[in-house]
């Protein structure tokens, strides 16, 4: 074997080494952090259907959008997503919401989709709002929820 392939199967054998170490720690940590995740999820559910009473769901992104500015996360991100989830599916409902909106595996459709939703967001919020606003693509295509 010659001195370059020894080279190259060292350097992928340890990236793989990394790799797996690095999947055991996030299943390590997950498994750790799960039931607070799921509790802050259904807190997160409630605060939204809370939101949605006797509001149209043309309401809930605006919503999302604002109490998103206070994020300073991914954990918070993520708890604003499922709030307008609760919010979608509890409030009244707004003909057309769903219109011209795409399936969440249409790429290019939702990335358009991602982009002109959050063009209207202050430009430090575009970023988190485009991990937020598929939850709308969610609640007009779901998946056996």
């Amino acid at each position: 074997m010659s001195r370059q392939l020894k080279i190259v199967l060292a350097v992928l054998a340890a990236l793989v080494l990394v790799g797996a170490l690095a999947l055991v720690g996030f299943v390590w940590w997950l498994k750790a952090n799960l039931p607070e995740l799921q509790e802050q999820a259904s807190a997160a559910i409630a605060a939204g259907e809370q939101f949605a009473a006797e509001r149209p769901q043309r309401a809930c992104l605006p919503e999302a959008l604002a109490r998103l500015g206070e994020c300073d996360g991914l954990r918070c991100e993520l708890g604003i997503k499922f709030f307008l989830q609760g919010c979608l599916d509890a409030a009244t409902a707004s003909p057309g919401l769903c219109d011209g909106v795409p399936g969440p595996d249409e790429i290019a459709g939702s990335i358009k989709y991602r982009l002109a939703a959050c063009l209207d967001a202050p430009a430090a919020l575009r970023e988190a709002c485009s991990r937020v606003v598929p939850a709308v693509q969610e609640h007009c295509h779901p998946r056996g929820r």
